[in-house]
């Protein structure tokens, strides 16, 4: 009888044992998944950092070239910083899409103007640029 008791505080002693260990395995997948995430997060906004200013010295190279439409990957900068990215960061990759904000007074209604602002995208012609 003693040798049985023997094996079944051996038993709950490793029970134990499997029980802290899985706890511990559990505490750390929780941190893994928290670093994965904050590891997606942190590439996603370095990768709309390096597209933005991949559009801006682009844009800065080419300011007398033609105009044209912004590479797929400028909007989904824009996309990615709009919500998580400090206004700075939106400022820059707005300029990655857009050419000009005209702001109008809210009484002006002409030319399809139907708000105080009128966005230019890079690809279009400023109908508001002297020539």
């Amino acid at each position: 009888m003693a040798d049985a008791d023997a094996i079944d505080a051996e038993i709950a002693r490793l029970k134990a044992r499997r029980q802290r260990l899985l706890d511990v395995f559990l505490d750390a997948a929780g941190e893994i998944k928290d670093l994965q995430a904050e590891f997606r997060d942190k590439r996603d906004e370095l990768t709309a950092e390096i597209t933005m200013f991949t559009a801006k010295a682009e844009a800065l190279r080419g300011e007398n070239a033609v105009p044209s439409i912004p590479s797929i990957e400028a909007f989904k900068a824009l996309t990615t910083v709009w919500s998580r990215a400090d206004a700075g960061m939106v400022n820059e990759a707005l300029r990655s899409a857009v050419g000009r904000i005209y702001v109008h007074r809210a009484d002006v209604r002409r030319d399809g103007l139907t708000g105080r602002l009128h966005v230019i995208g890079l690809w279009a012609d400023d109908p508001y640029q002297v020539k």
